[in-house]
């Protein structure tokens, strides 16, 4: 019988499973990752949020900025 594919690892869009095989990830998230799988400048990003801390509970500046960035495309929401 086949064993089930058990992935350990991606980067940009190549998966290694537990047994060390490689493969070329067609499905990439099913478009969700658009920039492949550990792109350098968003682990850069993420390591160093990591370091401020995940979750607040509360407000972060960050959010108001994507709330601005989405308001700007919407123009009927003044």
């Amino acid at each position: 019988p086949m064993r089930p594919l058990v992935v350990k690892e991606g980067r940009g869009d190549t998966l290694w499973d537990v047994d060390g095989h490689r493969y070329t990830d067609f499905c990439m998230g099913w478009g969700s990752l658009i920039l492949g799988h550990s792109p350098e400048p968003v682990a850069v990003v993420l390591r160093e949020q990591i370091e401020q801390g995940t979750l607040f509970g509360v407000a972060t500046p960050y959010e108001r900025e994507l709330a601005e960035r989405i308001l700007g495309h919407i123009p009927s929401m003044d």
